[in-house]
């Protein structure tokens, strides 16, 4: 490929456990420790609180549930407090943090010219906090968040999304 060329083809990125940490045992260890104590309390208030991301989280991830809402319906489904739940979602972003191998990777792909896409089930308030923080996000052409076109995008329509964008 020559410095004027582009490939042929683009990269399309998913965020968590791809281009940002996520480590959900981890982060309820961290804030609720009372609660997640051991391997086996924390792998059940991780089905809790994020349903395999489906659920109440879910909803979340597509943008139909605000921040205040979720801490209210999975606190009267799950019996956690309300400032809890609250305190696992402001935790969020801080534990969503760049895997620098993947961004410095992203980098030199962007140099090379290659084409950068996301597809990422994120919640608006963490999509707006990558946006703010994260000086790497301006190497993305486009991207889509399922909470800004309110639909969760499993696997197959996540496929579907790229080939629809002509990716």
């Amino acid at each position: 490929m020559t410095a004027d060329s582009r490939p042929e083809r683009a990269l399309v990125f998913d965020f968590g456990r791809v281009l940002f940490r996520w480590r959900p045992d981890a982060l309820l260890a961290e804030v609720l420790p009372h609660r997640a104590s051991d391997p086996e309390s924390t792998r059940h208030w991780v089905g809790q609180v994020f349903q395999a991301y489906g659920g109440d989280w879910g909803e979340f991830d597509r943008g139909t549930v605000e921040p205040e809402e979720l801490a209210r319906r999975v606190a009267a489904r799950t019996g956690l407090g309300e400032d809890e739940v609250a305190a696992v979602i402001a935790a969020c972003p801080g534990e969503l943090e760049p895997l620098p191998d993947t961004v410095a990777w992203l980098r030199r792909l962007h140099a090379r010219g290659v084409p950068l896409h996301y597809l990422s089930n994120m919640p608006e308030p963490f999509a707006q906090h990558f946006e703010r923080t994260h000086d790497f996000m301006r190497l993305f052409e486009s991207g889509v968040f399922s909470s800004r076109v309110r639909h969760f995008l499993d696997a197959a329509q996540a496929e579907a999304e790229v080939r629809a964008l002509g990716w």
